[in-house]
């Protein structure tokens, strides 16, 4: 097989595709794959180490376009606005938007002098919790949100809570919850809130370092994380909140029964000196307290 296959589900059969289709790509090297559209007029979008190009259905052939060329196209997917349905891709030039009907591409880069535009040009994964919401991460950069209607990006990192900004991998689970796989474990993203919940080995997980896109989540809404030393799966469901200690605050003193005499308030401070003969003292705590 060189180039592109397809594999038939149903049959379990692979069947290559035509010598002279595939040599029209530029490029064997193929990273993504996705398709647009609904059968029996769908599209097939390859990404590849030189370029993009889009086949379509011609008869018993694919007609194949080439959309984007000289630069790598790592990760795709597409979003849909109504009937107009919008392709994604990601590389080393930025984010790439495609309008499957023209062809037109559209570029989104850094921008060094203004804050509404991606952290860095080199985008390392892609995925999207809604059609109107794109989340986009980087290798030593965080991650970043892309509202889509509004051309909106927004950017997390460590100041942010985020325990790592090597980002590898985003699911979300649906529209306010995110679970993120970075280079200091696990990372639970609540959207509305912005808040993240970070897990790591220290908290029972057993790996928490992870390398490359290594995730998926099955039907039932379990998710997986994977390196090279294996992987680990979870439902976010099981997932208890971290218990919640309070902190130690004194707010009295009694020696023998009266209120010890200090230059200033118990909590602040540091160290008290008693003598030998104040052997009776008694300490006051709140039971009602807030974090």
């Amino acid at each position: 097989m060189q180039g592109l296959c397809i594999f038939d589900t149903k049959n379990v059969i692979f069947t290559d595709f035509k010598k002279d289709t595939v040599s029209k790509l530029h490029e064997k090297s193929i990273y993504s794959l996705t398709k647009t559209g609904e059968s029996p007029h769908q599209t097939l979008w390859v990404g590849t180490l030189r370029g993009l190009y889009r086949l379509d259905k011609n008869n018993a052939d694919y007609k194949i376009t080439e959309v984007i060329r000289n630069e790598p196209i790592m990760k795709m997917l597409s979003t849909k606005d109504r009937e107009k349905e919008t392709l994604w891709a990601i590389g080393n030039n930025g984010l790439v938007q495609v309008d499957v009907q023209t062809n037109q591409v559209q570029y989104y880069k850094h921008d060094p002098k203004s804050i509404n535009s991606i952290a860095t040009n080199r985008i390392s994964f892609i995925n999207k919790s809604d059609e109107q919401t794109l989340w986009l991460s980087y290798t030593i950069n965080g991650f970043t949100k892309f509202d889509i209607k509004k051309k909106q990006f927004k950017h997390y990192k460590i100041n942010d809570g985020l325990p790592h900004e090597v980002v590898s991998s985003i699911i979300p689970i649906d529209e306010e919850n995110i679970w993120i796989a970075t280079g200091a474990g696990l990372s639970h993203f609540r959207v509305k809130e912005q808040t993240f919940e970070n897990f790591s080995e220290s908290m029972g997980i057993p790996m928490d370092e992870f390398d490359g896109a290594l995730f998926y989540k099955d039907a039932n809404g379990r998710l997986y994380f994977g390196r090279d030393k294996g992987f680990i799966s979870f439902h976010p469901k099981e997932i208890r909140d971290k218990p919640l200690f309070p902190t130690t605050i004194i707010t009295s003193l009694k020696v023998f029964g009266s209120e010890a005499q200090l230059d200033s308030f118990i909590s602040y401070k540091k160290e008290i000196s008693l003598a030998s003969s104040q052997s009776s003292i008694r300490y006051v705590m709140p039971i009602n307290w807030k974090e």
